[in-house]
C-alpha cells in the first residue's frame, strides 16, 4: 500500500519476474464493500502476465474497517436494500483518475520497482468498481485511455441510490465509447443480464463478451467472507451473488484470462505466446463484435445458455 499525499491510498501489483521495458498499465475499481485485498490472487495473476496494476484504496469500505455496528449480512442488506451510505463509494471516476495522475507522478515511470508505459492504459473493475470503471474511461482526456474491462458490472436500478449513479447517463456513456471493451460474466451471475446489456451497447469493433460456465466457478465464497462485508447469508438470499464472486474474489478466479487476452490484443503484445484466446472453448461463451454485427438481448441470452 503506498500512500499518496492527497488522502488516497495505492495498491500496486508488479510482475513476479519484472521486465526490463516498460510495460502497460492495468488500473483496476474493487467492488463496494471490498477492497484491493479481495482481489489479490486475480489482479497478481494478471501482473506475471507482463503488467502492473494499481488499485485506489478507499477508507471505511472493507469488512473490517466499515462505519456500521451491524453484523456483515445485515451491512450488506442495508447497503443495497435501503440505500444506506455506510462508506465511501467510487462511482463517479475520480478515484481512477487519482490512481492516473499518482502513476503520472512517479519519477522515472517506476513502480515497484517495474517501469512502466503510461501511454497504455486499460480501467476496469469488478462490480460496483465498473460503474466508476465506466465513468472514468468516459470522461478521461482523449487518447489517455485505451481500452475498458469490466467484471459483472452491477449497474442495475436498485442499485441506483446505493451506488450513487443513474443507469440511464452510464448506458449513454456506454453507446458513446470508440475505445474496445471487454465484458465478463457466467451463466447464473447475479449481474448477467446488466453485463449483457452494457455489451450490446458498445458498437467498438473488438469489444467482447466472455460468459463462463457456472461449473467450472469457484463458488466457495471462503476468501468473499474473509476480505469484504458478503457472505454466505447475502448468497442465500440473492441467487447468483456466489458465482458473482467467484469470477473476481476466490482462490480458483477465471477472470484474469480474458483480461490478459484483451489487453494483449489491445496493445499488439506479441511476446509470451501472444494473446491467447480469452478463454477456453469447455469453459466459456466469448462473442466478439466486427463491424456489422450487433445483437438484441435475446440473441445474447440464446448464445451463452
Amino acid at each position: 500500500v503506498i500512500p499518496s499525499s492527497d488522502g488516497y491510498e495505492f495498491v500496486s501489483f508488479t510482475p513476479t519476474d519484472p521486465s526490463d521495458g516498460a510495460v502497460p498499465i492495468f488500473l483496476f475499481q474493487s467492488g463496494h464493500g471490498s477492497s484491493a485485498k479481495s482481489h489479490e490472487l486475480l489482479l497478481q495473476k494478471i501482473a506475471n502476465e507482463g503488467f502492473v496494476v494499481i488499485v485506489p484504496q478507499h477508507a471505511n469500505d472493507t469488512g473490517n474497517n466499515i462505519s456500521c455496528d451491524e453484523p456483515p449480512n445485515k451491512k450488506a442488506a442495508s447497503v443495497v436494500f435501503e440505500g444506506a451510505t455506510i462508506a465511501e463509494l467510487q462511482t463517479d471516476g475520480t478515484h481512477l483518475a487519482a490512481a492516473l495522475d499518482w502513476v503520472k507522478s512517479q519519477k522515472d515511470d517506476m513502480v515497484g520497482g517495474q517501469k512502466v508505459d503510461t501511454s497504455k492504459i486499460v480501467t476496469g473493475g469488478f462490480s460496483a468498481g465498473c460503474v466508476e470503471a465506466i465513468c472514468h474511461a468516459a470522461d478521461a482526456k482523449p487518447g489517455s485511455i485505451s481500452g475498458l474491462a469490466c467484471i459483472s458490472p452491477s449497474t442495475a436500478l436498485f442499485v441506483e441510490k446505493s451506488y450513487q449513479f443513474k443507469r440511464s447517463e452510464l448506458k449513454e456513456k456506454t453507446k458513446a465509447f470508440t475505445i474496445p471493451t471487454l465484458w465478463i460474466t457466467a451463466e447464473e451471475d447475479l449481474c448477467n443480464f446488466e453485463t449483457l446489456d452494457m455489451f450490446k451497447d458498445v458498437e467498438t469493433k473488438g469489444t467482447t463478451l466472455v460468459s463462463f460456465r457456472d461449473d467450472i466457478l469457484d463458488c466457495s465464497l471462503k476468501l468473499t467472507e474473509e476480505f469484504s462485508i458478503w457472505g454466505a447469508e447475502n448468497a442465500a438470499e440473492n441467487p447468483g451473488m456466489a458465482v458473482h464472486m467467484a469470477l473476481a474474489c476466490e482462490e480458483q478466479v477465471v477472470a484474469d484470462k480474458p483480461i490478459v487476452s484483451f489487453m494483449k490484443r489491445t496493445f499488439d503484445i506479441s511476446t509470451g505466446g501472444g494473446p491467447g484466446p480469452f478463454a477456453d472453448e469447455s469453459d466459456a461463451v466469448v462473442v466478439t463484435k466486427t463491424d456489422t454485427l450487433t445483437y438484441t438481448m435475446l440473441e445474447l441470452l440464446a448464445r451463452i445458455q
